[in-house]
């Protein structure tokens, strides 16, 4: 679909003035743009320097031609000195302006620079506030995309813009009077001349807006595309798909690239059509002053200052309809943070009291994913003892890691209850998700310390070094940190020069240790917890099982029934059901689901 057919709520948007003033104000208050106002302080001085010479220049320009042409005739020297003056005091606005535009470049860079920072910082905090189910819809996550790529440099556009129109009115003003006193004729033609321009700039906007929303999903692809291509996957050498990696960007590449040519031409197109006008009228005011000269008597002086401020004042409106247009486009960016801003967040709670002793209950829980119309979780009902050490195991898609995200509240049910100590978690689901410490099956890499990757699991306190080494040593993390020599400050991923790689299996004990880390749970939930272990890790972790969970409530997500042997219930899905709860012996004995599923694996270890 290229541009001009797309269409959505972004791509064919459009504010009015009190729209973009509203959301002027608003920006003002969101991003705490006026907060350096030593900075604005300077900036509002030069552009009050700023707004003096437009109409200083060309009287300046008169007087020298008019006492040039007199010094010719006379020879005077006081004439001469005048002169001299008037050469001298334009020489002096040439310099000052020349030292105060560097000094506003700046100002401005810093300010846009602290905006960037403090846009970016609000969308990365929104978005971790946020329900996760916006996360996964393809559609919001596309919407986010699209604010962190042009609202920081939007807004920083929209604020400077704003301080600039005070100027260039500024300028139309006091040189608009200049060209009416001296004919005002000559003012009106050149303002009827520039009219025009604000229609056709607004279609340029226009597109240029909706190519914005359009190429977010194309721009995502190649960069997706990009870094697939030259990630640390071994796939990507051993299946030489890297050839069909390179035909995607291209093909993405070439879809952007296409559409940018298109949206060029076109606006090419229009800012031509809405340049014709204003060079007529410039030519017409032109004829209109010399005709003056030749039949008026008009002075060779005065001559010299209209064709100044004829040019000032054509240049001053042309800005104009291109700031305030500029203005209108970039307020439609700064609208759509309104979009983020209105997603549901997360209730954070004050309350510090964590429940302990925790029975946990599931009600008639029925689940469907946003945006799909399957059902994953069909009419659970359960009840969770404390302590209780209970495995949940199924075939793949049968709801069990669902169940968890259900549990821990980062899902809202479709309907039915989640209740903890008789509370529904949606009623303080901050309060009493801090009951449960979870290793989930897409656990998180974080390119940080091997510490600080642990320290994660509980941000709530401050975790020593000790108790990071104590952690590890309980978990087998300490069995390979002497490979590195930093220890647990070894930097993972492939940050910098000293960025280390873990295994599989030694990730899962990070994560392990991550989630005993956390105080003050109840409930442990492990999702997968010996998915990248090898046999003789694994058999540690089944050793060591009760005593790194003690009296804590434990539910382990597995398809490796081994870990059934060592839990007191055992929970099997299918279909989004629970068809089999008890303990190992009894479910042997019912010759079930899990018994064919345990033999099944059983048979490959004899």
């Amino acid at each position: 679909m290229s541009v001009y057919e797309f269409t959505n709520e972004l791509g064919n948007k459009r504010l009015g003035i009190k729209g973009t003033f509203n959301i002027l104000k608003t920006t003002i208050k969101d991003f705490d743009f006026l907060k350096d106002k030593k900075s604005l302080n300077k900036l509002l001085l030069i552009l009050m320097v700023n707004i003096i010479m437009p109409v200083t220049v060309p009287i300046l320009n008169k007087n020298i031609t008019n006492t040039g042409l007199s010094l010719y005739k006379s020879g005077d020297n006081k004439t001469f000195t005048i002169l001299f003056s008037i050469i001298i005091s334009l020489f002096l606005i040439n310099v000052i302006n020349s030292f105060i535009y560097p000094i506003k470049i700046k100002i401005i860079n810093k300010l846009q620079l602290n905006v960037h920072m403090n846009v970016r910082s609000k969308i990365l905090l929104k978005c971790s506030q946020i329900k996760l189910k916006y996360i996964n819809d393809a559609k919001v996550y596309d919407r986010i995309e699209f604010l962190n790529v042009w609202l920081p440099y939007n807004i920083g556009a929209l604020l400077m813009n704003s301080f600039n129109i005070l100027t260039i009115i500024a300028t139309i003003v006091s040189v608009g009077i200049l060209v009416f006193l001296t004919n005002w004729l000559v003012g009106i033609i050149i303002i009827i001349g520039s009219i025009p321009q604000m229609f056709f700039l607004q279609k340029c906007n226009d597109f240029q807006y909706r190519y914005a929303s359009w190429a977010t999903v194309p721009n995502r692809q190649r960069g997706k595309a990009f870094s697939l291509g030259i990630s640390s996957n071994p796939e990507r050498i051993a299946y030489d798909f890297v050839p069909i990696i390179k035909e995607r960007f291209i093909e993405a590449n070439n879809q952007v690239k296409n559409e940018q040519k298109e949206l060029t031409k076109k606006s090419t197109l229009f800012r031509f059509i809405s340049s014709f006008p204003a060079t007529v009228s410039y030519i017409v005011a032109l004829g209109l002053v010399l005709y003056q000269i030749y039949y008026k008597g008009l002075s060779v002086g005065t001559f010299s200052l209209m064709i100044t401020a004829i040019g000032t004042l054509m240049g001053a409106l042309t800005s104009f309809s291109n700031t305030i247009l500029s203005i209108t486009y970039t307020a439609r960016f700064v609208d759509d943070y309104s979009y983020l801003k209105n997603l549901d967040e997360e209730l954070v709670s004050e309350n510090t009291d964590i429940p302990k002793n925790v029975r946990i209950e599931f009600r008639d829980v029925h689940f469907t994913y946003p945006g799909s119309d399957r059902e994953v979780i069909k009419g659970i009902s359960l009840k969770i003892e404390p302590g209780e050490k209970i495995a949940i195991v199924g075939l793949n898609g049968s709801g069990k890691s669902t169940f968890t995200y259900l549990l821990t509240g980062l899902y809202k049910v479709t309907s039915g209850e989640v209740l903890i100590n008789g509370k529904n978690i949606e009623y303080d689901p901050c309060t009493l998700r801090r009951v449960f410490s979870c290793v989930f099956q897409d656990f998180g890499r974080y390119d940080m310390s091997i510490a600080d990757n642990i320290r994660v699991g509980d941000t709530n306190r401050v975790i020593t070094d000790e108790e990071i080494l104590e952690i590890c040593n309980e978990t087998g993390v300490s069995n390979f940190l002497g490979n590195f020599k930093n220890g647990i400050h070894t930097i993972l991923g492939d940050m910098g020069d000293e960025g280390a790689n873990l295994s599989g299996g030694q990730w899962q004990r990070v994560m392990i240790a991550r989630a005993l880390i956390r105080k003050g749970t109840s409930v442990l939930i492990f999702d997968e917890p010996t998915a990248a272990l090898d046999p003789k890790s694994e058999a540690q972790l089944y050793k060591d099982f009760n005593t790194l969970t003690a009296d804590k409530t434990t539910i382990t997500i597995s398809h490796r029934l081994g870990i059934t042997g060592i839990v007191n219930r055992i929970l099997v899905f299918e279909d989004g059901k629970i068809v089999e709860d008890g303990c190992h012996e009894d479910l042997i004995s019912k010759d079930g689901l899990y018994s064919r599923m345990y033999y099944s694996q059983a048979q490959w270890y004899k």
